[in-house]
Order: C-alpha cells, then sequence, then structure tokens
C-alpha cells in the first residue's frame, strides 16, 4: 500500500510541476502497466515536431524555467507537442539520450532527435530553433 501511494505521490508531483497548460507529463500518460518506452516513442511518432524537458521535482533551474516552456506551449499550440518527463522516474529513457544535466531539452522531427539543449541558460536557444522547424514543415507541405 505504501509503494502505491508512493507512486501515486511521484505521478502527482511531477504532473503538477508544469500545471494549467497542455504540456503533458509522461507520468500522466504512463497508466495501467503501459511500457513507458513505447509510450515515448508513440508520442514521438504523434506530432511532427515534439519539445520534451527532462526534469526532476527538486531541481531549482527546472522549476525556474517551467513557466517558459509551459509559455512556449501556449504560443505554439496545435504546432508542437510538448512533454515533461520526469528524469529520476524515466531514467531509463534518459539514458538512451545521455540526460545527465538538468533540464535538457529535446527537439525531435519526425521521431528523430534534431537538437539537444542542457540547463536553463541554454532555454532562448529552443524558440528559435522550433520557428525553424515549423517554417520548414510548411516549406515541404
Amino acid at each position: 500500500m505504501k509503494i502505491i501511494i508512493k507512486s501515486l505521490l511521484v505521478s502527482l508531483i511531477s504532473i503538477s510541476l508544469l500545471t494549467a497548460s497542455s504540456v503533458e507529463s509522461l507520468a500522466s500518460l504512463v497508466r495501467g502497466g503501459k511500457n513507458s518506452k513505447k509510450v515515448f516513442n508513440e508520442i514521438l511518432a504523434s506530432h511532427p515536431l515534439v519539445i520534451v524537458i527532462w526534469t526532476v521535482k527538486n531541481c531549482g533551474p527546472c522549476k525556474r524555467v517551467a513557466p517558459k516552456f509551459e509559455a512556449l506551449d501556449k504560443e505554439d499550440a496545435g504546432k508542437a507537442r510538448f512533454v515533461s518527463i520526469d528524469a529520476v522516474k524515466f531514467d531509463h529513457i534518459a539514458s538512451t539520450y545521455s540526460t545527465k544535466s538538468l533540464p535538457t531539452f529535446l527537439i525531435f522531427s519526425g521521431a528523430q532527435l534534431l537538437k539537444k539543449i542542457t540547463g536553463s541558460g541554454k532555454f532562448n536557444q529552443i524558440k528559435p530553433l522550433i520557428a525553424a522547424q515549423l517554417r520548414a514543415m510548411e516549406a515541404t507541405a
């Protein structure tokens, strides 16, 4: 019973980190024993442009950048899919992308990693990359 409650609390904390926006939490998408790697791959395949933030609940820089990430999500609503992933809970996926410092941002297009940006100080690099990728996608449409 304690393990279940602890697991639920971890999920709620992960979800609450980025509240009041459409930023999705992998923890909220992995329910009922679903394979988290499979769900993550489905997320990447579900939209032509996916922006991922790797974070943990006790990370000060992660908390400081969360509102900026939410703002990007609102600004690019429908154009890109924004997902928050707890790097501790989903360390088996984080290790795939050598996620060692937080926050780390991954930008995917067509399920392929385009860019990895580490650190809250480099957050300002994300918006131009998203804009450039959206223009490229529109040009090929």
